[in-house]
């Protein structure tokens, strides 16, 4: 089925605006976890053991920003560069890019700060309370859940360039 080229560039000028919108929300919840956790390092007297979740944790949100804006950023201007009906390996080779590192969000995106909060629950004590134990099992669903509809989402988006963008 040949798509229409004005559909897909309007299909095409959605999801950029739509990605745009993602990285904008994923660069502010980074920069309120990098000061929410950044705060509890500075306020520390000393660093130890205690101090490596929160680190680890604003290392995650600080590479969190770093990949959106670089990896994930498609400049709004591209559709008037690389009109998607002359350039279509260019727009498979973005969509590409884009589920590849939606698909691997649980090594880049949730690892670092699913291994910082545990750290963080772990070094509070030397005993594990059922609290700390509940946080960890309700920490892990969070790892797991997003990582879930990050890969998900990353398959949408290989339909989505398979159908805009079929291969001859």
């Amino acid at each position: 089925m040949q798509n229409n080229p004005l559909d897909v560039r309007e299909q095409l000028a959605r999801f950029v605006d739509d990605i745009r919108r993602r990285n904008i929300r994923e660069t502010v919840a980074a920069a309120l976890v990098a000061v929410l956790f950044g705060w509890r390092l500075v306020a520390r007297d000393h660093l130890d053991l205690a101090a490596l979740g929160p680190a680890i944790i604003v290392l995650g949100a600080l590479e969190i920003a770093a990949v959106t804006w670089t990896m994930l950023h498609i400049p709004r201007s591209e559709l008037a560069a690389f009109p998607p009906e002359g350039t279509a390996d260019h727009w498979r080779g973005r969509l590409s890019v884009q589920a590849r590192m939606l698909k691997l969000a649980w090594l880049w995106y949730a690892l670092p700060i699913f291994v910082g909060l545990s750290l963080n629950l772990w070094a509070r004590s030397s005993e594990l309370s059922v609290f700390q134990a509940a946080m960890f099992v309700l920490v892990a669903a969070l790892f797991a859940g997003v990582s879930w509809m990050n890969f998900h989402a990353g398959r949408q988006i290989e339909r989505q360039r398979d159908e805009w963008f079929p291969t001859r």
